[in-house]
């Protein structure tokens, strides 16, 4: 059947009397339209045909509806003998139909069941010239031999799975051991030494984790609490290494280029009198910024770089920080890593490296849900994964642990990001979790912001509000750097795999679950 004949009978179709007699298939035929009918979601041969052409020749949507064939058609998996057959019944059945029925309504019949079987073929991958039977023989071999490959990748995954849970409670040991104590204050140089005006100026509730869980929107939720306001207007994650000085906008340069250089690996405040400089500048601003607000409202601070707070703590008396707030967002795994893997720019991966512009870009950058598969099922072969793995994964566990090792594991308040969905928030505890913990009312929060989501897909920055299309269900983790296409499925299940083990640590030690990590092993 050429494209023309195609073209021809879809036209004889639209213009056929509604009224016409229904055509009565012979079994095999009636299968197979059932088949087509479930698997593509569509009401008679017409529309089946007009679904499959909409639908995008990929791998894993190929071997859905083969699959489903093959089930209503008795053949077992591997059985491509089994499926020709079938095939060739139909085959013969159109020869039959074409010599025994000559009114139109038969005509019809065979034209659909025709141009069913050519649109398998070229779903399948099959063009024009070649052989039908053939070449839907050597895709369905080639697609089994994937799907060999994808459990092979799978199992080793699992078999990984295993020997970390075991190893788990040996080899991965809670760092917690308590909080980390201020030093002694005569090893600090007496010019950097904190002042007692500053005992209320620290910030009250602060939101230090994790990256690509929806600390921005978490950021204005709180800040628009009647009792809480922003700890610097302007800016969300107030960090010691990118603290703006008080100074005329040339000095702010010169002040600001030297405090990165001198932070940038230092963590030992007693030992390091550049560390207690930038220090002692930092709370000097937090200071005047706490006094230039409402004094009678709580600051909220965003900085996320999980390090610092141990210089805080072992810079600072503790009646300073008795009183502080932590908040640490949590977010399902693979949509973490997806969102991050779309967000940020690798090292080891992009051709223009990391810059300041660290964000990913679509016209420099390249993203697939393909290649996302490709990192994560090397499990370490490819240098990508280590970004992927140590990079985003791994830290999750070990930045939530240096927080309560910092602060005091009373002091932790952990929180699922999917509970903060605009349409979830209301019902699901999120708001009276942080109620239980800070003394804020619930009805204190903004309604209109927790209605709103920022920073979403492409719609980058904390105070960018997401369209009503990106809060749309549909889109979730679809990102216009790797066309609108969601993550596979099948790498889903490799990345629970990956991190089963923390999965089970977040449960244990943070009281947030996520079953379906959890459920990734299959005993």
């Amino acid at each position: 059947v050429n494209n023309n004949d195609n073209s021809g009978c879809v036209h004889q179709q639209e213009h056929d009397d509604a009224s016409s007699p229904a055509v009565v298939l012979s079994r095999p035929t009636n299968e197979f339209v059932q088949v087509m009918e479930k698997e593509l979601n569509c009401m008679g041969l017409q529309e089946c045909l007009a679904n499959m052409q909409a639908i995008q020749t990929q791998s894993e949507t190929r071997l859905k509806v083969i699959h489903g064939i093959r089930d209503k058609l008795d053949c077992a998996t591997g059985e491509t003998l089994c499926l020709e057959t079938k095939l060739n019944e139909l085959l013969l059945l159109q020869k039959q139909e074409q010599t025994q029925n000559t009114n139109n309504n038969d005509e019809k019949d065979k034209d659909n069941v025709e141009l069913s079987l050519k649109q398998i073929s070229i779903k399948l991958g099959c063009h024009k010239g070649q052989n039908t039977m053939t070449c839907v023989k050597e895709q369905l071999d080639a697609i089994e031999k994937k799907n060999q490959l994808d459990k092979t990748i799978h199992d080793s995954f699992i078999k990984d799975a295993t020997a970390k849970q075991v190893l788990s409670q040996q080899e991965r040991k809670a760092l917690i051991s308590g909080t980390i104590h201020q030093v002694d204050e005569s090893l600090l140089e007496s010019k950097y030494r904190p002042k007692s005006e500053w005992s209320q100026s620290y910030p009250k509730y602060n939101i230090v984790g994790m990256a690509k869980a929806g600390t921005s929107q978490f950021y204005n939720i709180l800040t628009h609490h009647q009792d809480t306001r922003h700890l610097h207007n302007g800016t969300k994650e107030f960090c010691v290494p990118y603290a703006p000085p008080l100074l005329p906008p040339q000095q702010q340069q010169q002040q600001i280029g030297t405090t990165m250089t001198v932070m940038k690996d230092y963590n030992d405040v007693r030992q390091n009198q550049d560390l207690q400089k930038a220090l002692f500048e930092y709370h000097s601003h937090i200071h005047i910024w706490h006094n230039r607000g409402d004094t009678k409202k709580q600051t909220v601070n965003g900085c996320i770089q999980t390090n610092q707070l141990s210089w805080h703590y072992q810079y600072l008396p503790q009646s300073y920080l008795q009183n502080a707030k932590y908040f640490f967002l949590l977010r399902d795994p693979a949509d973490l890593l997806w969102a991050a893997w779309n967000f940020w720019r690798q090292p080891d991966l992009d051709a223009v490296g990391v810059t300041a512009l660290y964000q990913t870009n679509k016209t420099e950058d390249y993203r697939s849900p393909e290649l996302f598969h490709e990192i994560v099922a090397s499990n370490g072969k490819l240098v990508s994964f280590a970004w992927i793995h140590r990079g985003v994964l791994k830290q999750i566990t070990e930045w939530a642990r240096t927080v309560i090792q910092a602060v005091g594991r009373e002091n932790v308040l952990f929180l699922r990001n999917e509970a903060m969905a605009p349409d979830q928030i209301q019902t699901s505890g999120f708001l009276q979790e942080i109620s239980k913990f800070t003394g804020l009312s619930v009805d204190g929060f903004d309604k209109s912001t927790t209605k709103q989501r920022t920073n979403c897909n492409d719609e980058k920055g904390e105070y960018s509000k997401c369209s009503k299309s990106s809060l749309s269900s549909s889109n979730k983790g679809l990102y216009s750097i790797s066309n609108k296409r969601p993550m596979m499925e099948k790498t889903r299940q490799l990345i629970y795999l990956l991190i089963h083990d923390d999965c089970v640590l977040w449960k244990k030690e943070f009281g947030v679950e996520y079953k379906e990590c959890l459920d990734a092993l299959p005993y």
